[in-house]
Protein backbone atom coordinates (compact mmCIF):
# COMPACT_ATOMS: atom_id res chain seq x y z
CA UNK A 1 0.00 0.00 0.00
CA UNK A 2 1.25 3.46 -0.84
CA UNK A 3 0.67 6.89 0.74
CA UNK A 4 -2.51 7.31 -1.32
CA UNK A 5 -3.86 4.09 0.30
CA UNK A 6 -3.68 2.20 -3.02
CA UNK A 7 -2.90 -1.52 -2.78
CA UNK A 8 -0.92 -3.47 -5.37
CA UNK A 9 -4.26 -4.44 -7.01
CA UNK A 10 -5.64 -1.75 -9.33
CA UNK A 11 -8.73 0.08 -7.96
CA UNK A 12 -8.43 -1.61 -4.52
CA UNK A 13 -7.67 0.55 -1.49
CA UNK A 14 -6.94 -0.18 2.17
CA UNK A 15 -8.23 2.02 4.98
CA UNK A 16 -8.70 1.86 8.73
CA UNK A 17 -7.46 -1.14 10.70
CA UNK A 18 -6.98 -3.19 7.50
CA UNK A 19 -4.03 -1.09 6.35
CA UNK A 20 -2.04 -1.42 9.59
CA UNK A 21 -0.49 1.44 11.49
CA UNK A 22 -2.22 3.32 14.28
CA UNK A 23 -5.68 1.82 14.89
CA UNK A 24 -7.45 5.01 15.92
CA UNK A 25 -10.92 6.13 14.83
CA UNK A 26 -9.51 9.55 13.92
CA UNK A 27 -6.98 7.94 11.56
CA UNK A 28 -9.78 5.99 9.84
CA UNK A 29 -11.72 9.23 9.36
CA UNK A 30 -8.64 10.78 7.78
CA UNK A 31 -8.21 7.71 5.53
CA UNK A 32 -11.75 8.38 4.30
CA UNK A 33 -10.86 12.03 3.67
CA UNK A 34 -7.89 10.94 1.53
CA UNK A 35 -9.92 8.49 -0.53
CA UNK A 36 -12.84 10.91 -0.98
CA UNK A 37 -10.52 13.65 -2.22
CA UNK A 38 -8.60 11.34 -4.56
CA UNK A 39 -11.50 9.30 -5.95
CA UNK A 40 -14.33 11.83 -6.09
CA UNK A 41 -12.48 15.11 -6.42
CA UNK A 42 -9.46 14.00 -8.52
CA UNK A 43 -7.16 15.18 -5.74
CA UNK A 44 -3.68 14.18 -4.66
CA UNK A 45 -4.16 13.66 -0.91
CA UNK A 46 -1.85 11.27 0.93
CA UNK A 47 -0.83 10.09 4.38
CA UNK A 48 2.59 11.78 4.03
CA UNK A 49 3.25 14.07 6.97
CA UNK A 50 -0.03 13.19 8.67
CA UNK A 51 -0.07 13.97 12.39
CA UNK A 52 -1.44 11.20 14.59
CA UNK A 53 -3.95 12.44 17.19
CA UNK A 54 -4.85 10.52 20.28
CA UNK A 55 -7.50 11.00 22.93
CA UNK A 56 -8.10 9.72 26.43
CA UNK A 57 -11.86 9.32 26.73
CA UNK A 58 -12.42 10.77 30.17
CA UNK A 59 -14.71 13.53 31.31
CA UNK A 60 -13.64 16.07 30.25
CA UNK A 61 -11.83 14.57 27.24
CA UNK A 62 -8.09 14.95 26.90
CA UNK A 63 -6.54 15.05 23.43
CA UNK A 64 -3.26 15.82 21.74
CA UNK A 65 -1.91 16.20 18.21
CA UNK A 66 1.59 17.17 17.12
CA UNK A 67 4.75 17.59 19.16
CA UNK A 68 4.81 18.00 22.90
CA UNK A 69 7.10 20.55 24.55
CA UNK A 70 9.98 18.10 25.10
CA UNK A 71 9.85 16.81 21.50
CA UNK A 72 9.82 20.36 20.17
CA UNK A 73 12.87 21.27 22.31
CA UNK A 74 14.81 18.20 21.07
CA UNK A 75 14.15 19.22 17.46
CA UNK A 76 15.28 22.76 18.12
Amino acid sequence: MNERLETNVPHIYAIGDVKGGPAFTHISYDDFRILRRNLLENGAASTAGRMVPYTAFIDPQFARVGLNEQERARRG
